[in-house]
């Protein structure tokens, strides 16, 4: 369903507009884009950002973004992960299809992306990544004709500690923007600083994250040592931690607007799709855990997803069901380029350039990883329900979303299960073997563990999802 939201200036013009498409002769296309900015922000919940309705002053920018642009309120990612999710986003498969569902697996070569599709139709090609899992080990820049890795690993006093390349990032995208400006051109930003550790610098603190002086510093090893079950973290602890990811998305906010003001201030906004999303969300013990990767509920599979630019509504919002596989076809589709066949997303833009495309019934999540049976769970998500199938047990528990969002009681009814099930088993057939990528070194082993990737197997946290 589409719907407007508060009516501004900006707003009508975009419902102008889309009214302009949708009643268009068949065929007749508004002028596409020849400008993609597709940015992902690592760890990113939906829930916590202005636009999404969260209360406390996280994501001014992003907000506007949204209020220039078409936001989809119920975006899911394809894996509770960084390494599946990307994968999807740029291939707009699934993972079962892709197949690249861990750090040993590599892209079959026969696999289009985005950067590969987007070189071939004459767009230059770069990407500006903030995470080890996005370098060359499973071959996500293919297709790029360069991409740039700023690091976010810190080094103090011999121990390894994560921080907030954002800065380095965006400096990057700037440089990159310039030397783009006269061409064709998709431009792939990842940042990473809303991930733990959560250390925001203290101007974004101010207002968000209250005086705090016990052990829950937002680092990563703390959060993993809690889901091990080696340490305890009282109410206070915990909303200390939730305040800190907040000032977290606010200093990442505050970049993100600067490569926007240079899009407008270099005139590039006009002729530049623009689209933000998240490959995951983050856990704060909704339901007794932290972190990511292990689970499927909202918290961590639903996403920001954003889209700013030609032939997009201004103030348009969607709560059909989308996922970061429709982000490929999108994309091409406003970009005025063919779409393959394989993929399995849909380009949501049908929705207002031809009205074409009704609200897709259900979608993926799968490829968790971190306990004693990787890729065990499984998630179908429809209008109404949520199915979390053991691939292992057999167990199925379902969520009604729409009397219980905050999943907290399963639903029994084994009819409605074997029919959910009976879907996610149709939609998951001719799963897809990625070959080994290259052994992990000693050193890309230990940054997992520092990154919370591999605390080992049956820990609190690591069972069924409740």
């Amino acid at each position: 369903m589409l719907y407007p939201g508060p009516v501004r200036r900006a707003q009508i013009c975009g419902i102008a507009l889309w009214l302009l498409a949708a009643c268009s002769p068949p065929g007749a296309e508004l002028r596409p884009a020849t400008g993609l900015l597709l940015v992902s922000v690592d760890t990113l919940r939906a829930d916590r950002l202005g636009t999404y309705g969260y209360p406390r002053p996280t994501s001014p920018e992003i907000d506007a973004l949204a209020a220039a642009g078409t936001a989809f309120t119920r975006a899911s990612a394809s894996s509770p992960w960084t390494i599946p999710s990307h994968m999807s986003l740029m291939t707009g498969l699934y993972p079962h299809r892709h197949g690249v569902t861990a750090e040993q697996l590599r892209l079959p070569e026969d696999i289009a992306t985005l950067a590969s599709l987007l070189r071939e139709g004459g767009f230059r090609t770069r990407a500006v990544v903030s995470s080890i899992h996005l370098t060359s080990g499973t071959d996500f820049p293919r297709g790029f004709e360069r991409l740039d890795y700023v690091s976010e690993w810190d080094l103090d006093k011999g121990a390894r500690l994560l921080r907030n390349p954002g800065p380095e990032v965006t400096r990057e995208a700037l440089a990159a923007l310039d030397e783009l400006a006269d061409e064709p051109f998709f431009l792939f930003l990842h940042y990473y600083d809303v991930h733990s550790d959560y250390s925001p610098a203290k101007r974004f603190r101010k207002g968000l994250v209250d005086a705090y002086t016990g052990k829950a510093d937002g680092s990563t090893p703390l959060l993993s040592a809690f889901r091990k079950g080696k340490v305890r973290i009282g109410e206070r602890g915990r909303r200390h931690l939730s305040q800190l990811y907040d000032a977290e998305i606010l200093q990442l906010d505050a970049q993100l607007g600067r490569v926007l003001r240079h899009l407008d201030e270099t005139g590039m906004a006009d002729s530049t799709l623009v689209i933000l999303t998240a490959d995951h969300g983050e856990e704060f013990f909704e339901h007794g855990s932290v972190l990511h990767g292990r689970s499927y509920f909202e918290e961590v599979i639903r996403v920001p997803l954003l889209l700013r630019g030609p032939g997009v509504p201004a103030g348009l919002r969607s709560d059909n069901l989308a996922s970061l596989v429709d982000v490929l076809p999108t994309a091409l589709g406003l970009l005025g380029l063919p779409i393959p066949d394989a993929v399995q997303g849909m380009d949501l833009s049908l929705a207002w350039r031809e009205g074409t495309m009704q609200g897709r019934e259900a979608v993926l999540a799968e490829a968790d990883r971190g306990l004693e049976v990787p890729g065990r769970y499984r998630m179908l998500r429809t209008d109404r329900h949520k199915l979390i199938l053991d691939s292992v047990g057999g167990e199925a528990r379902i969520y009604d979303l729409r009397v219980d969002p905050m999943e907290k009681q399963p639903v029994a009814d084994a009819a409605l299960a074997r029919s959910l099930s009976n879907r996610l088993e149709a939609m998951t057939e001719e799963p897809r073997r990625a070959p080994a990528a290259p052994p992990l070194s000693a050193e890309q082993r230990e940054m997992l563990q520092r990154l919370g990737y591999g605390d080992g197997a049956g820990s609190p946290g690591s069972g069924p999802p409740r």
